[in-house]
């Protein structure tokens, strides 16, 4: 395979690695560990914080957002409630897998490469 086309591949799979991974990402401020405890829902992990803001002024957004988290899971709607149980949905593994197949193709690749180098 060409190097340029082998770079090119590359970049291309970087960019849509980063995409992706942006996407992930944007969370608004609010702790990953709280939108898991809320399913994702963010207006109401919001409304959540905003409500415990109000209930214990002075705190740490760090606290407030453990508060919650601890709330939700005590009354058992949270991540570790009862009857709940962490289910991955088809979107977040279909990106799992692509990123999994993205970074050993690229790997592969790379290897290839540089044997390519070393054998001319």
């Amino acid at each position: 395979m060409k190097p340029i086309l082998t770079i090119s591949l590359l970049v291309a799979i970087a960019i849509i690695a980063f995409f992706i991974w942006r996407d992930s990402q944007d969370t608004e401020g609010i702790d990953r560990n709280l939108l898991q405890a809320v399913k994702g829902n963010k207006a109401l992990a919001k409304r959540l914080l905003n409500h415990a803001r109000e209930r214990y002024p002075g705190k740490s957004e760090r606290w407030y957002a453990e508060k919650v988290i601890y709330d939700l899971e005590r009354d058992g709607a949270g991540r570790g409630g009862r009857g709940s149980s962490y289910r991955l949905d088809r979107r977040e593994l279909r990106e799992n897998i692509f990123l999994a197949s993205a970074f050993i193709w690229l790997v592969s690749s790379i290897s290839s490469l540089v044997d390519g180098l070393f054998r001319r």
